[in-house]
């Protein structure tokens, strides 16, 4: 028989591994793939040299005559697609969940016997190398003797998955599900645990939020289940740490512990053997087991064996054979339909699910009688931001924030100012949250993403608060810029870097961030007018800010070097270097001079403070308040660009990125000072706050707060 004609519906994260997946079994390839997104169309069909692209998922099954469709689209996507393409004669592999009830899914697997077609669901972990070595243990005792099941799941509330944004205003799919964030994760540890509890017979749901998500959503989710063959506990939290995932077996004679993030499985057996032995027997035969398979899987890692989503190959290939040989598919509806039907019944009592996106108005004795001006932030929910906010309401201004849609709103509340969501990429968005603004702080930009990203939000989105501004009639434009886009690598030890210093030449080379930033300074040096006046320009002021650090701003950065789990702090290369640094509050008083001060339109100022301290001086003063047990290395900088060099040759012949480049390293180790003399005689700006106090303020805060 000819191999399978695989194809596959979305583009996204998961896509690679389906691909590699399905081109491993000897009896499938990938012959074509849909998307309605042309970007990710294109980026895996140059990846993998996929000529056959489509838009449409039936016209992709028609013209290519494919025998089975992947789905790995968003779950509200799944059971139309799943549905066209049984229709049409094609067996279907979807991701987790299946649908986004049991109704759905039930309906899908009706299709699926009418058409004599095959349907199955992602369950991978069932499919783990670890998982299998616990049902080979299990298979030894009695499946009736096992009394409890635990199922637990942590996750990080910060990954991309969650904390990400599709495009303008665009946040991840998962929020809209009808479990929310719970709705995409629950499916893993909930089919672990229905396989050994059976159908639940009763099911109790309690949750809470412990802060971990934005709004209250609910964060802590607990399901006891009463299965037909046992018992069953299942927790999904997003706030205890470290961020474990793992499966309890309690059986009669014995508990298996399937640890799904370190991949290990230990089995402790019911011994027959005295309550002292058996205690050191049971901790010596962990111990055996976990070091073995940890040696076992660093192995395995080095050669290249240990592969992420083995399960997920595991099943594929099962699938696959099922097709092939006429066998039963490797994960049943009614374990697929179990699983949807507990999800249904537990998100009534989940608590608050689903955020709420709202402009917040100030209270309106505030908003109509400021004692100040009015000033708008963009980028209110960042460092900077933040703290800028809170300082200009105790200066008596009446501030309204510009934040996106994940950022923690709740301390704008407490400060009665007025909370507008939007995108700088978002025209309506930007012109709305500028509009009766006397003065702009712009302070937002893209910190992650790829170049389009940086190019629509810090370059496009800098032109569009400049255009608005001017149109909108503002008095003043306050633009925070960096000190990255001067030129670095190259200068001589202690050269002084002003504000007519040559700017960065290959900004490419430094990065997505710097050669945003250089390019969005373009574009507001060619909106601002010169010297305050008009001529249909705007009245603006670029801020060239050092590295900010204060209270709620990280305690060790990556110009320093690298920290080892806050045990050991390596500090790269030159050590004696001195750090180019600006205490928050020192800046936020450049600003409201800036706003204050006429005399600041038209002009370019660098933004740092007299005193500083060098890397080893840095990380010396770090360990002595906050980390004393804590020991510093210092590698030369001769090592550190050998080891990058290494890097970059090494990616290279990945074909891909390098993490740092040397000429990245060489800007970022630049031994060089900066002037701030323009703004102190033309604004009689001084930085009040020392280096001393400074990071007496910041490690305290950290010492109270945490990270």
């Amino acid at each position: 028989m000819d191999k399978l004609k695989v194809g596959i519906v979305g583009c996204g994260t998961i896509f690679h591994y389906h691909y590699a997946f399905i081109e491993a079994h000897p009896g499938a390839t990938v012959c074509a793939v849909a998307d309605r997104d042309e970007k990710a169309l294109r980026v895996v069909s140059d990846r993998y040299g996929i000529k056959n692209c489509y838009s449409d998922l039936e016209e992709m099954i028609r013209k290519e005559a494919t025998d089975v469709v992947h789905i790995t689209t968003p779950p509200q996507t799944h059971a139309a697609l799943a549905e066209a393409a049984m229709n049409l004669g094609n067996h279907v592999f979807v991701e987790k969940p299946m649908t986004t009830d049991h109704a759905s899914a039930a309906r899908l697997y009706n299709v699926a016997a009418q058409k004599g077609v095959k349907l199955c669901v992602d369950h991978n972990h069932l499919f783990d190398p670890w998982m299998l070595k616990a049902k080979e243990v299990l298979k030894d005792l009695p499946p009736e003797d096992i009394t409890y099941v635990e199922s637990y799941y942590g996750i990080n509330p910060r990954i991309p998955e969650i904390m990400g944004y599709r495009g303008a205003n665009e946040i991840s799919w998962i929020y809209s599900l009808p479990g929310g964030l719970f709705h995409d994760f629950l499916t893993h540890p909930l089919y672990l645990m229905l396989e050994y509890t059976g159908r639940p017979v009763r099911i109790e749901t309690m949750a809470r939020s412990c802060g971990a998500l934005l709004q209250g959503l609910s964060d802590e989710l607990h399901i006891m289940v009463n299965g037909e063959r046992a018992l069953g506990k299942l927790t999904i939290s997003f706030n205890a740490r470290p961020f474990q995932h793992f499966l309890k077996i309690y059986h009669k004679k014995g508990i298996v512990t399937v640890d799904f993030n370190n991949m290990t499985m230990v089995a402790n057996r019911l011994t027959g053997l005295p309550g002292a032995v058996t205690k050191i027997a049971t901790n010596l035969g962990t111990a055996r087991a976990l070091t073995k398979q940890t040696f076992s899987n660093v192995y395995r890692f080095v050669t290249g064996k240990l592969k992420p989503y083995s399960g997920m190959k595991n099943l594929i290939h099962g699938f696959y054979d099922s097709i092939l040989q006429s066998g039963e598919s490797p994960v049943s509806a009614e374990s697929a339909l179990d699983v949807l039907g507990v999800m249904d019944r537990v998100w009534k009592d989940a608590g608050k699910l689903h955020p709420v996106f709202t402009n917040v108005p100030a209270p309106a004795a505030r908003a109509w009688d400021p004692a100040k001006g009015r000033v708008l932030v963009t980028g209110a929910g960042g460092f900077l931001g933040r703290r800028l906010t809170e300082a200009l309401v105790e200066k008596g201004y009446f501030v309204r924030v510009l934040v996106r849609k994940l950022t923690d709103i709740e301390p704008f509340r407490a400060l009665g100012v007025d909370v507008h969501y939007g995108d700088l990429r978002d025209e309506l968005a930007v012109a709305e949250a500028i509009d009766g603004m006397d003065y702009v702080v712009h302070a937002a930009a893209a910190q992650e993403g790829d170049w389009d990203t940086f190019d629509e939000t810090t370059v496009r989105g800098t032109e569009r608060v400049m255009r608005l501004s001017r149109q909108l009639k503002s008095r003043r434009v306050i633009y925070i810029s960096s000190m990255s886009v001067y030129q670095m690598s190259g200068l001589k030890k202690g050269a002084v870097i002003t504000e007519d210093s040559a700017l960065e030449e290959n900004p490419g080379a430094r990065g997505f961030y710097t050669f945003s930033k250089l390019e969005a300074e373009k574009t507001a040096r060619g909106l601002m007018s010169p010297n305050g006046t008009l001529n249909g320009r705007v009245p603006a002021v670029i801020l060239r800010p050092a590295t900010i650090y204060g209270p709620r701003g990280p305690v060790f950065t990556p110009l320093i070097g690298v920290s080892l789990f806050d045990k050991v702090f390596m500090i790269l290369g030159k050590g004696r270097m001195k750090l180019p640094l600006v205490y928050i509050d020192n800046l936020i008083d450049a600003i409201v001079l800036c706003i204050e001060d006429e005399r600041s339109a038209g002009q370019t100022f660098n933004v740092i403070d007299d005193e500083g301290t060098t890397k080893k001086g840095y990380v010396r003063k770090l360990a002595g308040e906050l980390f004393p047990r804590s020991h510093s290395v210092s590698l030369p900088y001769w090592f550190v660009a050998s080891a990058v060099r290494f890097q970059e040759i090494a990616f290279k012949m990945m074909h891909r990125n390098p993490v740092l480049t040397r000429y990245r390293l060489s800007s970022s180790s630049a031994d060089v000072g900066f002037s701030n003399t323009r703004i102190k005689e033309r604004l009689r700006w001084q930085p009040r706050v020392s280096i001393d106090e400074g990071l007496s303020r910041t490690f305290a805060w950290f010492k109270k707060n945490g990270r």
